[in-house]
């Protein structure tokens, strides 16, 4: 996947968020909207990097800021340059300029469309606001309406809030909202920074919200919704081996193309130093990437880390396998460590394998992706 960052700005200013919350500022001195030749070179870019099907995901900042007609010409001119190896084309979006306009050319085109929503008014305005403070929920409920009224299928990211009761926010999200398909966000936290969390949280905050959520989704809605970090841990448990970027040591198979055609890794590394997700390439770099990432980002994106040396003899060894990769980060070892959510993952994937003793239904895809 090559995640293009089409729009450095963004029409809100949510409290959490790793580009603009985080002490990053080089989005200051990208183009607020990239260029149609920097797009041009990015589609040709990665055609030359590889020859298989690849997924382009839209994102920002908030991307529908280039405008419908903008992003349709590109969704065009994607499939048509991309078309001999196959392309996918999907959007991660607030929703607060959804209108008739981008409907359409999200039909048209065939864009999965992601949507962050992070529960009901009181939960999702305290942490997403734009400029003014004022919240964002009820545009992005009237984006979901309106994209459901016209055929549109689209998909929740909700990034968990320790504050709020979970069962009420999936609850929320599936009965109200009508979620068939969400994904919760464990907060991006490392060994330097998660402290704060624990000294106002407890121990394990993240076990003490999945464990709750898991238990509903398991009595009442795993056939029927699917909920992506829930569905990955029991796939890791069933192969015994991690298959997501949340989980494990695979190579997460994708970079980021920044709005000045900067090509970047793991964007989310920015939170530990604004540099760290620089690979030195651009979209008009001459070399593959597999000579011209640096190890960091060759080993992440390209070839997978090895298991943290603080995991082995674990039992989640080669399920959890240290956890999200940017989780892993202190100041000794680097990466050489266990998730900092490390026992909440532990007691998360305990819990998950006492459950997986009774027989999941076979109407489950427990493989699906």
């Amino acid at each position: 996947m090559v995640t293009l960052k089409v729009a450095s700005r963004c029409n809100l200013a949510c409290s959490y968020c790793y580009v603009y919350a985080k002490g990053d500022e080089t989005w200051k001195r990208r183009p607020p909207i990239m260029s149609d030749e920097t797009f041009s070179a990015a589609v040709r870019w990665i055609r030359r990097q590889t020859s298989v099907p690849i997924t382009l995901l839209f994102h920002g900042g908030e991307p529908t800021l280039v405008g419908a007609e903008r992003f349709d010409r590109w969704c065009r001119e994607a499939n048509d340059v991309l078309a001999a190896q196959g392309v996918s084309l999907a959007i991660q979006t607030n929703g607060l300029l959804i209108d008739d306009a981008w409907i359409d050319v999200l039909r048209r085109n065939q864009v999965s469309v992601g949507v962050s929503l992070d529960g009901p008014p009181q939960v999702h305005d305290a942490q997403r606001f734009d400029h003014r403070g004022a919240g964002s929920y009820e545009k992005t409920l009237a984006a979901l309406r309106r994209m459901t009224a016209q055929g549109v299928a689209w998909s929740i990211l909700s990034v968990i809030n320790f504050d709020h009761d979970p069962v009420g926010i999936h609850r929320h999200l599936v009965d109200e909202v009508g979620a068939d398909s969400i994904d919760y966000l464990l907060p991006d936290e490392n060994h330097e920074t998660v402290g704060a969390l624990h000294e106002r949280y407890g121990p394990t905050p993240v076990a003490d919200w999945l464990i709750p959520l898991f238990d509903e989704w398991w009595q009442r809605d795993l056939i029927r919704i699917r909920v992506r970090v829930l569905d990955s841990m029991i796939v890791a448990l069933k192969r015994q081996s991690a298959w997501t970027g949340q989980f494990g040591n695979a190579p997460l198979g994708y970079l980021i193309v920044e709005s000045d055609g900067t090509v970047e890794g793991l964007d989310v590394l920015k939170m530990i130093r604004p540099d760290m997700a620089d690979t030195g390439l651009t979209v008009w770099s001459p070399q593959p990437i597999g000579i011209g990432l640096p190890e960091l980002h060759r080993k992440a994106s390209l070839e997978g880390f090895p298991l943290p040396r603080g995991c082995h003899g674990c039992r989640e060894a080669e399920t959890c396998a240290g956890g999200w990769l940017p989780h892993r980060y202190a100041r000794e070892n680097a990466f050489d460590n266990p998730s900092a959510w490390c026992t909440d993952l532990y007691q998360l994937f305990g819990h998950v394998r006492d459950r997986l003793g009774t027989a999941v239904p076979l109407a489950y895809a427990a493989d699906r992706p």
